[in-house]
């Protein structure tokens, strides 16, 4: 059979995490799956066993297949006309013709964005993600979204929900990952919904050279100490929640400052656009070996055995707190969006989910955190076990192996 994942990539981690997650459980239920990705603009840094096949196509022409056309696709279609009469340039109409007929071969569409359908992302770029899920069920193909985020809806056009209902409410399963955005779909009339926990959270731990071939383990990295604590920032704190920069770095040297004797630290980054962060918080320890700059991104599956040496994590990362959380390791969770409200819940540790405008008892937090991180891991491991008795992807056993739609 053949399957489209959407919203797969490999340059932010969480969404490799994800990807891995989705490839495995496909993989598992179909040994001779092809697998398909929407998008070439990221490959991993690692080989995969079995290749991908990657669709690089458009939004905008996404949009046109549709019939839903902007100004953008009217500028494609111009630039793309004047190529084929230009000696040395490829008119790429003819190459998004193949793709269309690749598209209308895909029996099972899995969209694992993680968070897309919200107003933080605003009107046109939603509506391009409602686009792809709308097109593939125009071509034929069934169409589940796997645990991921949603809401809030405030979109300064209606249109937007009106299309999200219509396209939404003929897909097979729409999992959402929180209350808050389950009961945001039902309040737009979908019964097509469950409630369930992030992919990456409840899937088991498996043997990560089922899907990779040969890695080199060199990037995991030396321990030097047993206590070890490790700040994971996040730029969309600061682009999307509004976060000062200023507070959120005096709020890290505090952290270090008060506790660099006792611990090692380390800085991370999940996605390459939070090196720059990583390097600012090092500039007040431009000598200290005690406080260490990781200046570039670990794949997600040897971040998660790494993080397994930290007694917890300070982290705004959704992804870098699951898999922290995965290995029973606590965090100090700094959110920009209600997705983390409701993976703290998951694992019994909302008191650690803390808001820098309460400085003070943010601060309180990170100590109370100290002094009980034990206690803690053993909460969360109670709590994963619960979560991982379940599996998102159990509708891929129940499949089979005809065809879907009319092809």
């Amino acid at each position: 059979m053949n399957y489209l994942l959407i919203g797969a990539e490999f340059n932010n981690k969480g969404a490799e995490a994800m990807t891995l997650v989705a490839l495995k459980n496909i993989y598992d239920n179909d040994k001779n799956a092809n697998v398909f990705l929407f998008s070439d603009w990221t490959r991993p840094s690692f080989k995969l066993k079995k290749e991908l096949t990657y669709l690089n196509i458009p939004l905008w022409y996404v949009r046109k297949l549709c019939g839903r056309k902007n100004v953008r696709c009217y500028k494609q279609r111009i630039k793309d006309f004047i190529k084929f009469f230009i000696p040395g340039k490829k008119s790429a109409f003819g190459t998004y013709n193949k793709i269309k007929k690749i598209l209308k071969t895909i029996d099972i569409t899995i969209d694992i964005s993680g968070f897309a359908f919200s107003s933080k992302w605003g009107d046109e770029d939603t509506i391009d993600w409602i686009s792809q899920i709308d097109l593939m069920e125009k071509l034929g193909s069934k169409v589940y979204l796997m645990p991921q985020s949603f809401g809030p809806f405030d979109y300064k056009s209606n249109f937007v929900l009106e299309y999200g209902k219509r396209v939404l409410s003929k897909c097979e399963l729409i999992c959402a990952r929180e209350q808050t955005g389950y009961n945001l779909l039902k309040e737009l009339g979908l019964n097509n919904i469950s409630l369930q926990a992030d992919s990456v959270l409840s899937s088991n731990i498996f043997d990560i050279d089922i899907l990779i071939e040969n890695y080199n383990n060199n990037e995991r990295m030396y321990i030097e100490r047993e206590n070890n604590i490790a700040i994971i920032p996040n730029a969309r704190l600061i682009d999307r929640g509004g976060m000062d920069v200023n507070l959120l770095l005096k709020f890290y040297k505090y952290i270090i400052d008060n506790y660099v004797e006792q611990y090692d630290f380390y800085l991370f980054a999940h996605a390459g656009e939070d090196i720059a962060l990583c390097n600012l918080i090092k500039e007040n320890y431009k000598t200290d070996n005690r406080v260490k700059l990781i200046d570039y991104v670990l794949p997600s599956f040897v971040f998660e055995k790494f993080v397994a040496n930290m007694n917890f994590i300070v982290a705004s990362r959704f992804h870098a707190i699951v898999h922290a959380y995965k290995e029973n390791v606590p965090a100090i969770v700094l959110g920009w969006a209600d997705k983390y409200k409701g993976l703290v819940l998951d694992v019994d540790q909302q008191k650690y989910q803390i808001d820098l405008n309460y400085y003070d008892e943010a601060i309180s937090a990170v100590n109370e955190m100290a002094d009980n991180y034990k206690s803690e891991s053993e909460i969360i491991k109670t709590r994963v076990i619960d979560i991982q008795k379940q599996n998102c992807y159990n509708f891929l056993k129940t499949i089979g192996i005809k065809r879907y739609g009319n092809k």
